[in-house]
């Protein structure tokens, strides 16, 4: 191997022509081809086709709709169950709801409680 390491050394520091002839026209080939070269960068090309949980992920998208989620989240000044602060919750859930694209908008106000009913927390606040 070290025979080999120096044989290759020697013909590289001896004929250093021949090594940059050979180093144009290697670049030169590569440049000619690049118009052909395409880079796919989506998520699609980086999956494979038959994967499993690609298959699954396209089933749950069908039936629940895009994953796309934004989280935005409030802290009001006042305590967070007050009328105040429920109110002005309210408000803000009616003006994301209304901005194009928004297809739905949950809140704590429209969450259901643990162990309860499937009863909002504004409608149970709401009703004596």
């Amino acid at each position: 191997m070290k025979d080999l390491i120096y044989k290759y050394s020697n013909f590289v520091i001896t004929k250093p022509l021949i090594i940059l002839a050979l180093v144009f026209l290697t670049i030169f080939i590569s440049f000619k081809g690049i118009s052909n070269f395409k880079l796919d960068a989506s998520s699609d090309a980086l999956v494979l086709e038959g994967d499993l949980a690609l298959k699954k992920y396209r089933e749950n998208e069908e039936e629940f709709g895009d994953s796309s989620f934004l989280i935005v989240t409030y802290e009001p000044n006042n305590e967070l169950f007050t009328k105040e602060a429920l109110s002005t919750l309210e408000e803000i859930e009616q003006k994301l709801s209304s901005i194009d694209g928004v297809d739905s908008v949950l809140s704590l106000l429209d969450a259901p409680i643990f162990f309860q009913p499937k009863v909002s927390l504004y409608k149970s606040i709401r009703q004596p």
